[in-house]
């Protein structure tokens, strides 16, 4: 008999003894079964759901992790953007607009194409430092109103180049100052005081004669560069004159205009002194220049185009008047320009207020009394100067530097 059939008959009652303890031991072993059964399948569905909830808080810490990185990226994105930013307004616009409140070196008004301190130096450098002449220079702008400068200058007697380094501070000149600024002795001061009630006067004819010794003593063909005043101050008209007929043997290199009287001590000193060259092979030559309407002539070699329109070459105006006045003109608008540039002096110059006044009371002089030269530097062999203090009326001359020859260094 199958174990179904009796299992029938065991739920009708119609087993018997024995078959009944065959279907309860049946049942028994059944229940043991589906009980180990039952526990095996609680535990996989356990790990199933322990699995799952793993998996859940993994996937949630992922999402968890990159919801933060992304958060973390955008904080970092947003305070690198914040920091290039203030860069960015430090540089171009803070900077900008405090450096606006001083001299700007840098800055292109004056010319087209030439930094404003380029016209400044050089106009400078040729009213008040004989013996030189501007061959570049470069402005290096660092913010907050502080340039670097650098210049190259030519010294016209060594043939030579200096360069030359100094740093601008909200208008003032800091850091090393360059050796450019003043004269290294007062040349002319013998023609500043008047003779017969000034002590100073003296000193410098005695100082005169003893270079006139040191003159005659020197080889003939010995290279000079003198100093030479005027008995009496002379026209420039005059000045062309004696350029012309000694332009083989003497080199003009700077002419000292008078811009006070002679009895107003301490007005017309060292530094203050003022003047311009002559020659139109100084510096440099920039293909470029400041307003020529309101400063004429402030290039001396624009004068080639006034004589070309002028009536000289058919003898009907006369060639030293025609270059006096073109000298007179040229100086005039170097002083116009310097007066105007106050912003330049108060940034190069440690005594500004000084400085601005003498160019302002000296266009007030050669408006009342024109435009006169007292003396001028020369370079020449020791032969032709003596030559020269013969032949005119020559007060004293000041030996500043000698060498061997014209072409030594």
């Amino acid at each position: 008999m199958e174990f179904k059939d009796l299992l029938e008959k065991y739920k009708n009652n119609q087993a018997s003894e024995e078959e009944k303890a065959i279907v309860e031991r049946e049942i028994e072993k059944n229940e043991i079964i589906n009980e180990y059964l039952a526990d095996k399948l609680d535990f996989k569905l356990d790990l199933e759901e322990n699995e799952m909830s793993n998996k859940e808080v993994i996937n949630h810490k992922k999402i968890i992790k990159k919801a933060m990185n992304k958060k973390m990226n955008k904080i970092i994105l947003i305070s690198v953007i914040s920091v290039l930013l203030i860069l960015f307004s430090i540089k171009y616009i803070v900077a900008p607009i405090v450096s606006s409140f001083y001299y700007n070196p840098a800055k292109i008004s004056q010319g087209k194409y030439f930094d404003d301190f380029y016209f400044d130096l050089r106009t400078f450098t040729e009213l008040n430092i004989p013996g030189y002449g501007l061959n570049s220079e470069v402005v290096e702008p660092l913010g907050f109103g502080k340039y670097n400068i650098y210049i190259n200058q030519e010294n016209t007697f060594k043939n030579s180049t200096e360069n030359q380094q100094m740093q601008i501070l909200k208008n003032m000149p800091c850091g090393q100052f360059i050796k450019i600024y003043c004269l290294e002795s007062d040349m002319f001061q013998d023609v500043l005081y008047k003779d017969e009630t000034n002590a100073p006067s003296y000193y410098y004819q005695r100082r005169s004669g003893e270079m006139m010794i040191e003159l005659k003593e020197l080889n003939p063909v010995s290279y000079v560069s003198a100093y030479i005043s005027f008995d009496n101050d002379i026209e420039l008209k005059d000045l062309s004159y004696l350029i012309e007929e000694y332009n083989d043997e003497l080199n003009f290199k700077w002419v000292g205009i008078r811009v006070s009287n002679k009895d107003e001590l301490g007005t017309q000193y060292s530094t203050n002194q003022v003047g311009f060259n002559p020659s139109l092979n100084d510096g440099s030559s920039a293909g470029d220049n400041v307003n020529s309407d309101k400063y004429p002539l402030i290039s001396l070699t624009d004068y080639l185009e006034d004589l070309d329109d002028s009536q000289i070459i058919s003898g009907q105006e006369d060639y030293y008047e025609f270059m006096g006045k073109e000298y007179e003109t040229h100086f005039i608008s170097l002083l116009k320009y310097m007066n105007d540039r106050k912003e330049f002096i108060e940034a190069y110059s440690y005594t500004s207020s000084s400085i601005s006044e003498f160019y302002k009371q000296s266009l007030y002089y050669i408006e009342e009394n024109g435009v006169k030269t007292y003396g001028v530097l020369v370079y020449g062999e020791a032969q032709d100067i003596l030559k020269f203090k013969e032949n005119e009326d020559v007060k004293s001359i000041y030996v500043d530097n000698v060498k061997s020859s014209k072409y030594s260094k």
